[in-house]
């Protein structure tokens, strides 16, 4: 290879048990978690889905009443991004020089709220905590417990291992937002996921654990790789006997946290293979000459799109118009006529306060880090 310099980044997913309602105890795992994992050289740490909170894998198994009181504990647990764990995995991210992306239960700040979202935290060693985005649609009877995100939860962050982007679960089958991903310049991307299954009967009919066939996280993780010619590390919840409260032990029917971590390159090959049942960090060194292969073969956003033929808008804003200083090009149909603007729905949005607004604020770039060792990718049990 000759040119820029060749580019390396050393990423893992952290497959640790979660405890349910205890964000102090989850985070100081965490933590423990950065630690083992600074020692390996991952520049890039990410965890699953309601890592800190606990996701409800009592849904559909418990009465109106009963699903009410355990709501209203799993949003009196959530986090704040203005919170004493936030600022707690920003400064051991400085101290570690690792960035890291993690699910979590966010508490709405909004004054009079009580609302809970399904979120991303984003942190970086030279900034601290950059930002979250929230789960745009929770899926089925998750709407029971979490809002909804919007137009401002499009977005990725501009950490120093390069553009990185994550969705949760289910929005891996959002055609739009995975397209959004990639339009935004996504290099590396997060799949949160509350554990692992097998699809039996139909997509509702969900099989715990490792499968050979009908694993559906496979084939979405591979899948995303290869049409967006992006990594992907997947960080698929555990939940070990021990971490779960006696009084829910009899009502987790949904319960799919068997772990299944991976990670994929951008051709769809597994680098780690996923991995069951054990506290594990599934670690992997991407080679960017990899993804630039993939690209120059089947480029879904460049050389292999059709923009004149196609647009995507968010709230408006076109992700697929001529960057800025490239000048205009004639369409090759008439413009369709523009849309109304619709009528805001929430006048008290301008009065956010300023916490919130860094829910959402615009991650800066930073520079790159020196290329790591050629190593493979393996698991390490913690």
């Amino acid at each position: 290879m000759t040119g820029r310099e060749r580019r390396h980044v050393t990423v893992a997913a952290a497959q640790v048990s979660g405890r349910f309602f205890d964000p102090g105890r989850a985070v100081d795992r965490l933590l423990e978690s950065m630690t083992r994992a600074s020692a390996q050289g991952v520049e890039l740490l990410v965890l699953p889905e309601c890592y800190i909170g606990g996701y409800p894998y009592w849904r559909g198994h418990v009465t109106v009443k009963q699903e009410t009181e355990l709501g209203a504990r799993l949003c009196e647990s959530a986090v704040r991004v203005s919170g004493p764990e936030v600022q707690a995995i920003a400064a051991h991210a400085r101290s570690v020089g690792m960035s890291v992306v993690v699910g979590a239960n966010e508490r709405d700040e909004r004054p009079g709220s009580s609302t809970a979202y399904n979120s991303v935290l984003a942190f970086t060693p030279d900034e601290g905590f950059i930002g979250a985005r929230r789960k745009l649609v929770p899926t089925h009877t998750e709407r029971a417990y979490w809002g909804n995100g919007d137009a401002r939860d499009v977005r990725t962050f501009s950490m120093p291992v390069g553009e990185v982007g994550s969705l949760i679960c289910y929005e891996h089958h959002m055609l739009t937002a995975r397209l959004a991903m990639a339009l935004l310049g996504e290099e590396i991307h997060c799949a949160l996921w509350p554990g692992y299954w097998q699809t039996v009967s139909h997509i509702a009919d969900k099989k715990p654990g490792p499968t050979v066939t009908d694993a559906e996280i496979d084939a979405v993780v591979r899948n995303y790789a290869m049409s967006s010619q992006n990594f992907v590390v997947s960080a698929n919840a555990l939940l070990l006997q021990d971490d779960i409260p006696s009084d829910l032990r009899e009502v987790l029917g949904y319960n799919l946290a068997r772990g299944g971590s991976s990670v994929v390159d951008s051709s769809g090959r597994y680098l780690v293979p996923p991995r069951f049942d054990e506290e594990c960090l599934v670690v992997a060194t991407l080679d960017f000459w990899d993804r630039a292969l993939t690209k120059s073969y089947l480029d879904t956003v460049g050389h292999y799109a059709r923009w004149d033929l196609f647009d995507l808008r968010v709230s408006g804003r076109s992700l697929t118009a001529d960057p800025p200083g490239t000048g205009t090009r004639l369409p090759a149909v008439p413009p369709a006529p523009p849309t109304p603007t619709p009528t805001p729905t929430r006048d008290i949005e301008a009065a956010r306060p300023a916490a919130s607004e860094q829910r959402t604020g615009s991650a800066t770039d930073a520079p790159r880090p020196a290329p790591a060792p050629e190593d493979a990718g393996e698991s390490t049990v913690l």
